[in-house]
């Protein structure tokens, strides 16, 4: 795998795996690398089917029309008991009681 460092992707792999090893100084190193490159990360963005349509939102993002709902269904989740749960950035987020 070639990894293309003028990519903020990269970085953001790169540190990832680190933390995932709890190699915490080698994530401060390279996040202090796209600092000084002044490369930013790209926000993430979730989805979710909602009446049968499928919704993407970006991370800190509330202009969405049903951003409202979403939130009050992920507190109906939580009031119910249910919690998110991310086992990495590499799979879906899945709901567990």
């Amino acid at each position: 795998m070639t990894l293309d460092f003028r990519n903020s992707a990269s970085y953001v792999l790169l540190s990832n795996m680190y933390a995932g090893f709890g190699m915490w100084e080698n994530v401060s190193r390279i996040r202090s690398v796209m600092e000084n490159k002044a490369l930013k990360k790209l926000p993430g963005c979730s989805s979710i089917e909602l009446n049968g349509a499928v919704q993407e939102f970006l991370v800190r993002d509330n202009s969405h029309p049903h951003t409202g709902e979403v939130y009050s269904l992920l507190e109906n989740f939580s009031a119910s008991g249910f919690s998110l749960k991310l086992e990495s950035e590499f799979t879906e987020l899945e709901l567990v009681n």
